[in-house]
């Protein structure tokens, strides 16, 4: 597989751990008014998931299945992790502003209205002894920040 060169702040030219918002106009019922969240994003393809209407073809513990849920540290079982939005003024004028690179410190000061960033969680797991230290930095959006902890 060839990989992206990187840019300048370090990304590769794709969108995972983005969140795509459709067009007004989008005329495909499947993604008409949808927000999307893209789980992986590479020159081989992408894969999203919609995340503000449900889904009839699918259930949860399937779409766990189905996504690289990581691995527990007794690699044995498997934990979830997540980022959580709330969708509160801030980040609703965020994203209405097309301002989503904000969206990160949103989050990080929403804590308190349960809004929390995949790379806290992930040293929460770490810290609670259900994932490994390297699976922690590894899955990070930002291992410096894991290993600043």
């Amino acid at each position: 597989m060839k990989v992206a060169p990187k840019s300048e702040n370090g990304s590769r030219g794709y969108l995972d751990g983005q969140m795509l918002i459709a067009m007004p106009s989008m005329s495909d019922e499947r993604f008409s008014r949808s927000l999307i969240y893209v789980c992986a994003h590479s020159n081989e393809g992408a894969m999203g998931i919609v995340v503000n209407q449900p889904a009839s073809n699918v259930t949860f513990p399937e779409l766990l299945v189905q996504l690289d849920v990581i691995p527990a540290a007794d690699r044995i079982r498997r934990v979830l992790t997540y980022e959580l939005i709330v969708a509160n003024g801030a980040v609703r004028n965020l994203i209405r502003e097309n301002q989503i690179h904000h969206l990160e410190n949103t989050i990080q000061t929403g804590r308190k209205e349960g809004m929390t960033l995949m790379d806290n969680c992930l040293y929460d797991l770490y810290c609670k002894c259900l994932i490994t230290y390297d699976t922690a930095v590894s899955r990070a959006r930002h291992p410096d920040r894991i290993l600043r902890k």
